[in-house]
């Protein structure tokens, strides 16, 4: 086994305080950043591989309700991660816009990743829609369970 040696004089202090951030911030966060992820899989599956829907379920348009799913679980994983950050405490309206924000940046974004370079996919307002109505049920969601456990907790 090899010594470790510590060098004083090289020794860094603000690089243990970034390390030690990111450390936590990856913690926090991964969760919804690996669900951003696994989004961005989904949307780049070419259009020619996505299965068929028969027509009756159709008229329910279940891709509009997964992409709901989707964006809900996204944004709701979102403000979990970044409420806990205790070095750039994000409550309320900040923490709301920032994750609505970027919500709609990536559902936007995935939108436009399909038309542009997804073969056989095209951008859609509705599905555009229902990734916005997806960020909005998950910040209700977060609010719900929040408050739930605050009423719990007392």
């Amino acid at each position: 086994m090899l010594p470790v040696i510590l060098h004083i004089s090289k020794f860094n202090p603000d690089s243990v305080t970034i390390c030690f951030f990111l450390k936590r911030f990856l913690n926090n966060n991964s969760p919804w950043l690996l669900w951003g992820l696994f989004i961005l899989v989904l949307v780049c599956i070419p259009g020619d591989r996505l299965p068929e829907v028969p027509d009756l379920i159709s008229i329910f348009e279940p891709d509009k309700l997964i992409h709901l799913f989707l964006f809900l679980i996204f944004t709701w994983l979102m403000m979990g991660g970044l409420a806990k950050q205790e070095r750039y405490l994000l409550t309320g309206h900040k923490l709301a816009f920032i994750c609505l924000l970027t919500g709609t940046i990536f559902g936007g974004g995935s939108e436009l990743l399909q038309h542009f370079f997804i073969p056989g996919r095209i951008a859609s307002i509705p599905d555009f829609i229902a990734n916005e109505a997806g960020c909005f049920a998950g910040w209700g969601l977060f609010l719900w369970r929040r408050k739930r456990l605050e009423k719990v907790n007392q």
